[in-house]
Formats: C-alpha cells, sequence, structure tokens
C-alpha cells in the first residue's frame, strides 16, 4: 500500500478502496458518484471525492495527499472548521466543501494554494472575511453562509444588533414559476434531484417518482419525517437514492425491488426499523448499502455482508457484526432503570405502611389513655353508663386508666 493510501485510511477509516482498478463506484459519470478515487502510476491519489452523507470533521490527514489536484466533500454532514493544514496542498486546482455544516472562518492558508482555481464553500455556517485571494478565483461560491460582506447568505444570520434579515424569496419563487408557465417556457424534465442540507421537512409526495427519467434523487441532511412511500417503485430507472441524515422511519419498502438499475441506497442515521429485507441481496447492481445508525434488526443476510462496515449501530444479530452493543446496551439500561425504580417503589411503599402503623397504634394509645375515671362532689355521677359514688371529703380526685 502506497503512503497516500495508508493516509486516506488514517482520514477515513472505514474507507476500503483506494487507487484499485474500477474504483468509481456507482453511476458511470465521474460527477455523479458518491465516492471516486483516482491515482497515478506511482500510486500517488489525485483526485478525491466522497458524497455519501459522512459526519464527523475534516481530517487534518487529508492536508498530507501532495499530489492531490481535487478534492470534493460536498453534499455531507460534515462539522467543524476547515483545517488549515489544507493550504499545504500546493498541487490542489478545485476545492468544494459546499452543502455541510462547517463552521468558524475561512482559513487564510487557502489563499497561499497557488493552483487554485475553483472553491465552492456555500450551504455551510462558515463567518468572517473570505480571503481576498478566493474572491478573485474564476470559479468561486460563497452562497448561504454567514458572511457579512458578501451578497446571497443565509437570512438566519444576524451580523449585528442593527442588521436586517434578508428578505424572503418565497414569493419570487411562487411568482417566477407562474411566470414561466405563462411564457410557455420549455422546462426540461430533471434526471437528477437534489435537495441536500436545504432544511426540507415532510413527506415525498408520489408525484416525485412519477418522473420517468429520474436517475439521482439526493434529500440528505433535511428533515424529512415520513416513511419511503410505496410510489417509488414507479421510479423504475433510479441508480442512486440518498435519504442519509434525516427523520425517517417504516421498514424499506418491497417496491425497491422493481429498481433494477439502483446502485447506491443510502439510508443512514435515520430511525428505520424491522428487518433487512432479503430482495435487497438479489439486487445485483447495488454497489453501496449504507444503514448505520438506525433500528434495523435481526440477521443480515449473507450476501450482503460485505456492507457490514455500513451497518454500524443498529440492533442487528449475529458474531461478526461491529457496533451493534449499544442496541443490547440501551435495553439492558432500560430494564434496568425499571427493575431499579419498582424496587425503589416498592421500599417507599413499605417504609410508608410502617409509618402510617406507628401513627395508628400511637392514635389507639392516646384514646385508651383518655378512657379514665373521675370523681366528682356530687353524691352519685354517671359515666360511660355506670352509676358511681362521690369522693368523700379529702380524697383526692384520682384520673387514671380503666382497671379491667
Amino acid at each position: 500500500m502506497s503512503k497516500d493510501c495508508d493516509t486516506l485510511k488514517k482520514a477515513f477509516p472505514w474507507l476500503h478502496m483506494c487507487c484499485t482498478p474500477g474504483t468509481g463506484i456507482g453511476v458511470t459519470q465521474q460527477l455523479m458518484l458518491p465516492i471516486y478515487v483516482s491515482c497515478d502510476g506511482s500510486k500517488n491519489i489525485l483526485t478525491l471525492k466522497i458524497s455519501m452523507s459522512i459526519s464527523g470533521s475534516i481530517s487534518t490527514q487529508l492536508g498530507a495527499l501532495s499530489n492531490l489536484n481535487s478534492l470534493d466533500l460536498s453534499g455531507n454532514n460534515l462539522e467543524g472548521q476547515i483545517p488549515t493544514e489544507l493550504g499545504n496542498l500546493s498541487r490542489l486546482t478545485k476545492l468544494d466543501l459546499s452543502s455541510n455544516q462547517l463552521t468558524g472562518n475561512v482559513p487564510t492558508e487557502l489563499a497561499q494554494m497557488q493552483q487554485l482555481r475553483s472553491i465552492r464553500l456555500s450551504q455551510n455556517h462558515l463567518n468572517g472575511t473570505v480571503p481576498a485571494a478566493l474572491l478573485k478565483l474564476p470559479f468561486n461560491n460563497f452562497d448561504r453562509n454567514c458572511f457579512p460582506d458578501l451578497p446571497r447568505q443565509d437570512s438566519t444570520c444576524v451580523f449585528n444588533k442593527f442588521a436586517k434579515p434578508l428578505p424572503s424569496v418565497n414569493n419570487d419563487c411562487e411568482n417566477l414559476a407562474i411566470a414561466l408557465l405563462k411564457l410557455k417556457f420549455p422546462l426540461v424534465v430533471p434526471r437528477a434531484i437534489t435537495f441536500a442540507s436545504l432544511a426540507v421537512q415532510g413527506q415525498l409526495p408520489d408525484e416525485l417518482f412519477a418522473l420517468s427519467q429520474l436517475t439521482t434523487l439526493r434529500f440528505n441532511n433535511n428533515g424529512l419525517d415520513s416513511t419511503i412511500p410505496p410510489s417509488i417503485g414507479n421510479a423504475t430507472n433510479l441508480n442512486l437514492i440518498d435519504f442519509g441524515f434525516n427523520n425517517m422511519y417504516g421498514d424499506i419498502p418491497q417496491e425497491l425491488v422493481n429498481l433494477q438499475s439502483l446502485e447506491v441506497l443510502i439510508l443512514n442515521n435515520n430511525k428505520f426499523q424491522g428487518p433487512i429485507p432479503n430482495f435487497l441481496a438479489n439486487m445485483t447492481t447495488l454497489a453501496v448499502l449504507n444503514l448505520a445508525n438506525n433500528h434495523f434488526s435481526g440477521p443480515v443476510p449473507p450476501s450482503l455482508t460485505i456492507f457490514l462496515s455500513q451497518f454500524d449501530h443498529n440492533c442487528l444479530s449475529g458474531t461478526s457484526l461491529p457496533n451493534q452493543s449499544d442496541c443490547v446496551e440501551s435495553y439492558s439500561q432500560f430494564v434496568g432503570k425499571v427493575t431499579g425504580g419498582a424496587v425503589a417503589g416498592f421500599l417507599v411503599i413499605c417504609a410508608l405502611m410502617i409509618y402510617f402503623y406507628r401513627v395508628y397504634n400511637k392514635v389507639i394509645e392516646a384514646q385508651r389513655a383518655s378512657d379514665s375515671l373521675e370523681w366528682y362532689s356530687s353524691d352519685k355521677i354517671v359515666e360511660n353508663g355506670l352509676l358511681l359514688p362521690k369522693k368523700k371529703d379529702g380524697e383526692r380526685r384520682v384520673r387514671g386508666p380503666i382497671q379491667l
């Protein structure tokens, strides 16, 4: 293994490919691939693209890929700051970190890359000032961040206490759609729909899967909170589906079996449950299957074991499955809490019973003590239905318990 491949393994431990024949996984064109690694004859990495809803931060190890000329980590869920070590990539011509959750300033070290011609940092949460040299690049995009001196920034950003939010574009979009309809604008049927990191919420409409030419569907890193509708089986030309990092739930629908061209299925970081369906094992075109961080249970179909590294943090059974202990631990913790709570409640009830029993006994004793004889100076008195003699002169009045 080459030095660059060792570095790539440190940056992405789950990635089991580097400088091998057929490194492109997914559809045939490089621009549509979720993972792409190209190398020269000496196994130096020249191009690296990973766009499959991965999370975490950008590894500083990437700064050691000295021969890299294109780095594309767009369309993921990467957080934290842009590492300054990327400025060491002196041969880099293209940098795309758009559609992530990156924060902080743009490192000035990026402006020192003399070969850089294209940079895309749009749709993040970056702020501060963009180095002037980066703004002069032939291709640059810093939209939808929080840069106070640049146009087309996120309307939720507040740059200072006097700043006003940018106007909503919802009405503009509606007016534009009406205008295009009136103009009989020749709309082109889309083959790829990418709505990554756009705060899309709700359910997927059935009309979406009626698009006969649709091949790519990306809704990763949004707020979808529904099941996968059965109508997805109507989009028979789909070869890439990415629903990662949403709040989707339910089973994987049987209708997916109709997608005979499906090569990439990414459902990680949702709330899907139930068994992994056996029909996925029969989909011979499937090359990427990411089901990590869900609630899937039961055994894994044998022919899908090649994807085990992308099944982490579920409730799957099997001795060779990694990182499934979270499910068992959470169940044990739940049972422990329930058992501990029941025992604690029982002890509290017992203590209260003992307390009230003692109080009851004291009340009874006090009542018995009050049942006493009193002697008065009259000749006869009646007490408790009994005729009693009066006390003689000089005798003390006696008060005490009744002697039976």
